[in-house]
């Protein structure tokens, strides 16, 4: 072959040559080419996958728990913590009454509520005669001393005379039978009840038609719980209707 045609030779196969790796590339289905390509990244990430530290799963149940807040069905349920702190404010209140305090918490034993609900009783019906069976035979003289007390200070302090009369003890029983002794006090009610290793001291607010009258009576807690003291704390003159 003559160099003349060696040189027609060389520029048709580089000519072919670029026809063929053109036409190659523009191919509707080059599958083989591009399944390698694909199977290699798909290698390159599943390693990259592998060699991540990951961290801990935290609380994973969560991902898939409805954390929606539904009306509850029944009483909500409290932790032993919480009803601890709310059993340290359990303490119940009781109504308070300006100038007389705290009102009765029922915290008396029995025998002494009787006979404290016994003394107001007999107070109110006949003031003379009565009440001083509840008090304590040796601290008669308080008795006596309330009762002269709450006759000179009805006048002084609630501006009306002593409403009830004293009678004898014939004329008493008439009038009873009669039932025509007015009541010297409508109703009353008790305080808060302080207690000693010794007594129990009971406010006593009594109302009748002229006023109030506070009253504080000590109880003895020994020699059958009797009365040991009575003493008129306060007075006012309001219609208790």
């Amino acid at each position: 072959m003559n160099k003349r045609n060696s040189k027609n030779i060389i520029p048709f196969f580089l000519f072919s040559m670029i026809f063929m790796l053109t036409a190659f590339g523009c191919s509707d289905n080059p599958a083989g080419y591009f399944d390698n390509d694909v199977y290699t990244l798909k290698n390159l990430i599943n390693e990259k996958s592998e060699s991540v530290l990951w961290s801990k799963e935290i609380e994973g149940s969560l991902l898939v728990k409805n954390l929606s807040v539904e009306p509850s069905a029944g009483r909500n349920h409290l932790s032993p913590s919480v009803i601890n702190i709310l059993q340290d404010y359990n303490t119940p209140l009781y109504p308070f009454i300006d100038g007389f305090g705290y009102l009765y918490e029922n915290n008396l034993v029995p025998e002494v509520y009787k006979k404290l609900e016994g003394f107001c009783n007999s107070v109110s019906d006949y003031i003379y005669k009565g009440p001083e069976k509840y008090v304590d035979s040796t601290y008669i003289f308080s008795y006596v001393l309330f009762l002269q007390d709450i006759k000179e200070g009805w006048k002084k302090n609630l501006k009306k005379d002593f409403p009830v009369q004293q009678y004898s003890d014939a004329e008493y029983e008439e009038k009873k039978k009669a039932d025509a002794i007015d009541r010297l006090f409508e109703r009353w009610l008790f305080g808060a009840v302080f207690e000693t290793d010794d007594y129990y001291e009971i406010p006593v607010r009594f109302f009748s038609n002229d006023g109030i009258i506070d009253v504080v009576l000590t109880f003895n807690k020994s020699n059958d719980s009797k009365i040991i003291q009575i003493e008129i704390s306060n007075w006012e003159v309001v219609n208790a209707r």
